[in-house]
């Protein structure tokens, strides 16, 4: 094998250190730059990314805590206006109970006042029924004719007297 000859020792390490540093030199000028620059980039992108992401984040929360807050107003909004309903309701109520009242009450007093009627017309038939009672009864046991107006001062003295 021509490898291991050791006169070609020589010419085989100058090519050796020929090709690798020439490869070397590649490697170092044009193929470790162009990683580098891959890195940076890619280095870059991530934090960019990262940032963004933070920013995201912070959007996302402050979103949220706006809709929490709205939601929040939103509710209380409802609570006041369920409120108002609630008292709007009562004071018509209210009303309409005093209205109701006022209604019964006059009820109440017209019936009083048709019961006095009543009373009255009715107290005066049984005056008159009782003077006619007394004038026939008297006219009948006794034969005389009394005055009208004597059995019907007579009939309200005694009417008087039981009230």
């Amino acid at each position: 094998m021509p490898q291991f000859d050791p006169t070609t020792f020589s010419s085989q390490i100058f090519w050796l250190i020929i090709t690798f540093s020439t490869l070397y030199l590649i490697v170092l000028k044009f193929i470790i730059p162009k990683v580098n620059n891959i890195l940076e980039k890619r280095e870059s992108v991530v934090a960019h990314d990262l940032d963004r992401a933070k920013e995201l984040q912070s959007e996302a929360e402050k979103i949220l805590s706006d809709y929490e807050v709205s939601i929040s107003n939103a509710f209380e909004r409802k609570a006041e206006e369920i409120k108002k309903a609630i008292d709007n309701c009562k004071k018509e109520a209210e009303i309409k109970n005093q209205e109701l009242n006022k209604e019964l009450e006059e009820n109440i007093n017209n019936a009083e006042k048709r019961i006095l009627s009543a009373k009255s017309e009715a107290i005066k038939e049984i005056n008159n029924v009782a003077i006619e009672l007394v004038d026939v009864t008297a006219t009948s046991l006794t034969g005389i004719n009394f005055e009208k107006s004597a059995i019907e001062d007579l009939v309200k003295d005694i009417s008087k007297v039981e009230k």
